[in-house]
């Protein structure tokens, strides 16, 4: 596997050092509130959202982070007019979606083109390869032991997990986890830490019966979801 040593924006040095101190002073704060046990929900969109999808209603769960969503650029819809909010994302959607929400200020400008295929199934024609590129230069992303990085592949709710934890400047303090707030995510299993912080940022939540399902894949709705919390935390 080869990377390119391209400069890329999902990096924003200068914004570093205050993101760690703010995001290490909120985890210190949460860490003694008690986890929540079910998914955060945004409720219902203010009346005067006009929204711009025909099946996301003022009533959409998600409505409120799927219209910041749109509205900043960072997830379009389909040529329908649809969302389509239970289609499921995949991993080169993910790195596309991540890159803009960290290049906001500079959405005009797309990454620069790949002149070296960052992985043997991503080309330098692939439509995401910039995107996919500066994000695995950037440490967000990572491919698999077989160097490949499995474009086309659903992005799972454990992977999302280990993204947001990297996302955009990398290695956020993590809290222990001992004992786990999921029955399904063992205490000594890396993901545990993860969650259990993003958790208290209010980031990404596990569902009402107590579990994470972190092979589950990530759907439309809840990818926008959390990449727009994200956006008021970590960016």
């Amino acid at each position: 596997m080869s990377t390119t040593s391209h400069p890329t924006t999902i990096d924003r040095p200068t914004r570093r050092g205050l993101a760690w101190v703010l995001v290490a002073a909120v985890v210190a704060t949460l860490a003694s509130v008690a986890l929540p046990a079910a998914p955060a929900e945004a409720g219902t969109c203010p009346g005067a959202y006009a929204m711009p999808f025909s099946d996301i209603g003022h009533a959409h769960p998600f409505c409120a982070e799927i219209h910041s969503a749109h509205a900043q650029g960072w997830i379009t819809g389909y040529a329908d007019g649809e969302f389509k909010p239970t289609n499921v994302v995949t991993r080169q959607a993910a790195a596309a979606i991540l890159w803009r929400v960290a290049n906001t200020d500079n959405l005009q400008q797309a990454p620069k083109p790949c002149e070296v295929a960052p992985f043997p199934d991503v080309p330098v024609d692939h439509p995401f390869c910039g995107h996919i590129r500066d994000a695995v230069a950037a440490g967000v992303f990572t491919g698999y032991a077989d160097g490949t990085f499995h474009p086309s592949a659903p992005m799972t709710r454990r992977a999302m997990a280990m993204v947001l934890v990297r996302f955009p400047y990398g290695n956020i303090p993590t809290l222990h986890c001992a004992p786990s707030p999921y029955t399904d995510v063992p205490a000594d299993d890396d993901l545990c830490a993860k969650v259990n912080t993003l958790a208290l940022l209010g980031i990404m939540h596990g569902y009402a019966d107590g579990t994470f399902r972190p092979d589950d894949a990530m759907t439309r709705q809840a990818f926008a979801a959390v990449a727009d919390r994200a956006s008021t935390v970590l960016v």
